[in-house]
């Protein structure tokens, strides 16, 4: 029997050590399996079976030199990382659930149904009614036109122009009593000064708005009490608190009767003595009772056509006089925007006027103001007046600038009663109609 085999290690290639293995020798190598041997290293590498290694031939190793260690390389310096300060750790962020977002889409849907009804309520308290409203009257029904309207009441006076037109929205243009116009030869100074008086109330209106005003018509702060008596009481969106009858109303939305009414309005100021005329008028034609209800109300040129025209002017859209300050600080027309509104609003029933010139020559004072009130209700509008060369003048002479205006100026020569109708050789271009007044005209 041959003596035992001394066990010899054997290097693993491509191994980080090296492990002691006892071979069995080369003829007893067939009866033994072959064991494979397994690493558990800082890399798993499945190594060759005995038999494997035994048949593979062996390097030789250098006799005095041992290969030299492997050094690992150094990893590069790690970038400096800032402190984490000593808290908690930060709780994960949770998904929004299927509840989260139901409840999140309800809060938002709930927000925006919200901001709409407050959008809506603003909307109705300022321009409808609480009350159920009257329907606009039927085209066909209404009696079309323009109608100059003003209320006395508590020493002030509330002016307005309606217009009626044939199918589109009827209009109410609110005019502050305060405003300045141009009325020649000892006329109104201003809407407020001109509008008591029906025949007053024509010149100053057509002179705002440039344009020819069919019909006029005053009332008393009785007469519109009355008014809105008979339309059952109207809602009306008062913009400030007010006193009436003891008790306090508004601000806000209110149902209020005639003299809740006038309440309302004495207890305005200047700055929004107007304001509140059209919070007025917007609730008084909202709830017009018709023409029955205007009937025997007030004074004018034809109360009758008047109610019938005020009557049709239900739900009509108010609107204000647009004014501009000038450098003295009073307030006129500003004629830019007057016909801007004139065209966008009235359409056919804006008819221009007829220009008028008057000369004094029988110097008697404020013949311009006295000629305008005779002439004004038919569409003529005097746009200047001076003295003439003489004020010896016996008859009263009209003067039409043309042909043309050969029908205009007999017109007017009936209107005043006296005077003689010519026609002018040479036109001014100032005025269609020149009337030189003599001392055949009285005021009367």
């Amino acid at each position: 029997m041959s003596a035992p085999t001394t066990p010899r290690k054997v290097a693993v290639p491509e191994s980080d050590e090296a492990f002691d293995t006892t071979l069995w020798p080369a003829q007893e190598a067939p009866h033994r399996p072959s064991i494979p041997i397994l690493y558990f290293g800082p890399t798993i590498q499945l190594l060759p079976s005995a038999s494997e290694l035994v048949a593979r031939p062996r390097p030789k190793a250098a006799p005095t030199e041992s290969p030299p260690p492997r050094v690992a390389p150094k990893p590069p310096p790690a970038a400096r990382q800032p402190a984490i300060p000593k808290s908690s750790p930060p709780r994960p962020r949770k998904r929004p659930t299927g509840h989260r977002v139901l409840r999140t889409s309800m809060a938002v849907l709930v927000a925006l149904v919200l901001l709409a009804a407050a959008v809506v309520g603003v909307f109705a308290l300022r321009w409808s009614p609480h009350r159920k409203p009257g329907t606009p009257v039927a085209p066909e029904l209404r009696t079309t036109g323009l109608l100059a309207w003003s209320v006395a009441e508590g020493g002030h006076v509330y002016p307005v122009v309606v217009a009626v037109p044939a199918r589109s929205v009827p209009v109410a243009v609110a005019m502050p009593s305060d405003v300045l116009v141009d009325s020649p030869g000892g006329g109104p100074s201003t809407i407020g000064e001109g509008a008591l008086d029906f025949q007053t109330l024509v010149v100053v209106t057509q002179g705002s708005l440039d344009l020819r005003i069919d019909h006029e018509i005053t009332m008393t702060g009785a007469d519109l009490s009355t008014l809105v008596d008979r339309a059952g009481g109207v809602s009306l969106v008062a913009e400030l608190p007010f006193t009436s009858n003891g008790h306090r109303m508004g601000p806000g939305q209110v149902e209020v009767k005639g003299a809740d009414v006038l309440a309302y309005l004495d207890q305005g100021n200047d700055a929004d003595r107007t304001g509140r005329w059209e919070d007025v008028l917007q609730g008084v034609l909202a709830s017009s009772p018709g023409p029955s209800g205007w009937a025997q109300l007030g004074q004018g040129d034809d109360p009758t056509i008047a109610a019938k025209m005020l009557g049709s002017a239900r739900w009509a859209t108010v609107l204000e006089l647009p004014t501009v300050l000038g450098v003295d600080g009073a307030s006129r027309p500003n004629l830019a925007k007057v016909q801007a509104l004139v065209k966008a609003r009235f359409g056919s029933l804006a008819k221009p006027l007829v220009r008028v010139v008057v000369l004094n020559g029988n110097g008697n004072p404020g013949m311009g103001g006295a000629i305008g009130r005779l002439i004004a209700p038919s569409g003529f509008r005097v746009v200047a007046s001076q003295n003439a060369g003489s004020f010896a003048l016996t008859q009263t002479q009209v003067i039409a600038s043309g042909v043309d205006l050969l029908g205009a100026a007999n017109e007017v020569q009936a209107l005043i009663g006296v005077g003689r109708v010519y026609v002018g050789d040479q036109p001014t271009g100032l005025a269609d109609i020149t009337i030189v007044v003599g001392k055949d005209f009285s005021q009367g």
